[in-house]
């Protein structure tokens, strides 16, 4: 299994789970939502979109603004 730090999905930022579902204590379970490695955006908003409120849609424009070349070009 991959550690939640690198597949970070939307669930980490919902209302309606918490650490008991993931298996993790507090800690663990605040790092991961603070901290994530990899954010997996699974859900219907995604951070492109306008309507999305996800609390860590900054850094996908943060990141797309510093590696353009990651969405738009070859490598």
């Amino acid at each position: 299994m991959v550690d939640f730090k690198f597949n970070a999905t939307h669930f980490f930022y919902s209302n309606l789970f918490n650490a008991s579902y993931f298996d993790l204590n507090e800690t663990e379970y605040s790092e991961v939502a603070n901290d994530p490695s990899i954010i997996h955006f699974t859900s219907h908003d995604k951070p492109w979109m306008p309507r999305c409120y996800h609390p860590k849609k900054e850094l996908y424009h943060k990141y797309l603004l510093t590696f353009p070349q990651l969405i738009f070009g070859k490598i």
